[in-house]
């Protein structure tokens, strides 16, 4: 077995197997522990770690916009909107549902993407950007008194972006994570609520 695997019961994995949008978290879980992981072992996710650091923050990028995806092909098949599988995007799932005055189920999705504020907007941003450059631009070192200099790594700021990441790449994607989450479980909620009646 891979040394970065670990040992799952057969429970776990069919739970997992069974439902896309708790794997993809749980994959793009995964890919964050590894950049910790890097984070950890280097003092920082730059320099000549960088190649495996960017590899692991592409794939937690495409694992969480997944996530994403199976939750909107949910509603298509959970609301038999019949959306075609491969044309299942936010807009076609807000044209369905307006259509049966539904649009509340993902209230959540479109304030998210319209405040470019939000951790939604910015992380859909950086996503985007890393498909065409690398993602990781700043690193400064911080000196705190007499120890040791701490090496602190940020992310490119996407186009139009005015003000720069302020947060640290693991903070903003541990934040990315567990917003996810929530999101997946408030619509994950209304979804139910429907299905109930």
């Amino acid at each position: 077995m891979c040394s970065h695997y670990e040992e799952m019961d057969s429970e776990q994995v069919k739970k997992l197997l069974g439902d896309r949008i708790e794997f993809k978290i749980w994959a793009a879980q995964r890919h964050l522990d590894k950049l910790e992981k890097i984070e950890k072992f280097y003092g920082g996710i730059m320099g000549k770690n960088r190649i495996y650091a960017e590899d692991e923050l592409d794939c937690y990028f495409a694992q969480l916009i997944s996530a994403e995806d199976s939750l909107l092909n949910l509603i298509n098949s959970k609301l038999k909107l019949d959306i075609p599988e491969d044309k299942v995007t936010l807009a076609r799932i807000n044209t369905e549902l307006e259509k049966r005055s539904m649009q509340d189920l993902v209230t959540d999705f479109n304030s998210l993407n319209r405040d470019e504020s939000s951790w939604y907007w910015t992380f859909r941003k950086l996503r985007n950007r890393s498909i065409h450059i690398s993602p990781l631009r700043k690193q400064a070192k911080v000196n705190v008194g007499a120890g040791p200099s701490t090496v602190k790594n940020y992310l490119l700021s996407p186009p139009s972006y005015e003000p720069p990441m302020y947060k640290e790449t693991i903070v903003f994607l541990v934040e990315s994570l567990n917003n996810m989450r929530n999101l997946v479980d408030k619509t994950r909620e209304k979804i139910d609520q429907v299905d109930s009646k």
